[in-house]
């Protein structure tokens, strides 16, 4: 159905408020799957899928865990900002006296189900900004890649950046205020990042939004006419 939904919208350009309505849609189908996903995960996938933030958050909310040598303050290769949610559920598990072991294991995944929900409803986002069958092509192969269904709710350091960036992203495309309003969302997207790899991602983005505002002084061009909602705000 939802192939065929395709061929018959393939020249069907939505209008901002469909996207919005759309884009809302997904975000709760999404997210009905993901917290599925994260309440069925029965296993286990690499050893960073705990060490790189539940243990680490878990120590730092009660004061016992096991961490690696990359969170000990002599080196401290990695920051708080990516496990402060799961922080932030501990200290709340915590200050109620819930003691669950289930809930202590489950709980970051629904957490990052979350996340992963909202990574999806951007994505949908820039994408169907083009048209209407681009929204759903990409969705259709966004979900259906196994890989990333089967990682989207693990509590992996890789998964967080992956939907960080996602979102930094959808900012960056969707950020047409003028001057101060758009570095703002760039350097507080840069602000989140807490690894080098996202800093790199992050730092060509804002080293190529410079460079194109620079050349749109020249040649009148702007990366926010990339889509065409987005040269119709920016206009």
């Amino acid at each position: 159905l939802l192939s065929l939904q395709v061929y018959c919208c393939r020249y069907h350009t939505l209008s901002k408020d469909e996207i919005i309505l759309n884009t809302m849609r997904v975000f709760y189908g999404c997210l009905l799957f993901r917290l599925s996903c994260a309440l069925l995960i029965c296993t286990s996938f690499v050893p960073d899928e705990y060490y790189q933030g539940v243990e680490p958050a878990y120590r730092s909310v009660y004061g016992k865990g096991i961490v690696t040598w990359e969170w000990e303050d002599g080196y401290r290769l990695r920051s708080f900002l990516g496990i402060l949610p799961y922080m932030a559920l501990f200290k709340v598990f915590k200050e109620l006296g819930v003691h669950s072991q289930w809930l202590h294991a489950v709980g970051p995944r629904l957490v990052q189900a979350v996340f992963a929900s909202v990574a999806d409803a951007c994505l949908y986002r820039i994408a169907s900004s083009h048209s209407a069958v681009t929204g759903q092509w990409t969705m259709m192969l966004h979900l259906g890649n196994w890989y990333w269904t089967y990682s989207a709710t693990r509590t992996l350091a890789n998964t967080n950046e992956a939907c960080v960036f996602i979102v930094v992203l959808y900012l960056w495309c969707y950020s047409t205020d003028a001057g101060g309003g758009r570095a703002a969302k760039q350097y507080a997207a840069l602000a989140l990042s807490s690894t080098t790899s996202r800093k790199l991602v992050t730092l060509y983005l804002k080293a190529f939004s410079m460079h194109s505002n620079n050349k749109s002084t020249t040649t009148g061009f702007r990366i926010t006419e990339l889509t065409p909602e987005i040269k119709k705000n920016s206009l």
